[in-house]
């Protein structure tokens, strides 16, 4: 005994097709689908990345960098420059380097912590952290190359440990 009359026509047998998916929407492969999820996996990864506090940490302090560096361009105080340089490389060794106890360096004792720790200081930049960040500024200034040279050095460790 067959389910469907012999004598129905096309139409009535057309309206008895249910379709093969109740949503309406074609299924898509494995292979799409594994590729929408690595698709939404990379999207949120990336999210949080850019999130991380290490990520944001570094930008900061980049950023700090960057504006005692524009502070310097305006007004040329080496002094000013070389206290503030030291202030940002003491928070950053605050964070990187917690265990060594940092905080209480100061002088000579810090700029060799800072050698220690990859700082390729010369002589001109330590004489800069250890004396001059704390002078006040003087009058026809005109230290140029040590600063640009210190603004460099900064850079390169803070990228380097950050």
């Amino acid at each position: 005994m067959p389910l469907i009359p012999d004598d129905l026509g096309k139409e009535e047998l057309l309206a008895l097709l249910r379709p093969l998916y109740a949503n309406g929407i074609w299924p898509l492969a494995d292979g799409w689908k594994l590729l929408l999820a690595l698709a939404a996996g990379t999207v949120v990864w990336v999210a949080l990345y850019r999130r991380s506090s290490r990520v944001l940490r570094r930008r900061k302090a980049l950023a700090a960098l960057k504006a005692l560096e524009k502070r310097y361009r305006a007004d040329s105080d080496v002094s000013a420059l070389a206290g503030g340089l030291s202030v940002l490389m003491k928070r950053t060794a605050l964070v990187r380097f917690a265990r060594d106890t940092p905080a209480g360096l100061a002088g000579r004792e810090w700029t060799d912590f800072l050698k220690a720790k990859g700082a390729e200081l010369n002589e001109k930049d330590e004489e800069l952290l250890q004396f001059r960040a704390y002078a006040p500024m003087q009058s026809g200034e005109t230290q140029n190359e040590e600063a640009q040279h210190l603004l460099e050095t900064v850079g390169t460790w803070m990228r380097r440990v950050l």
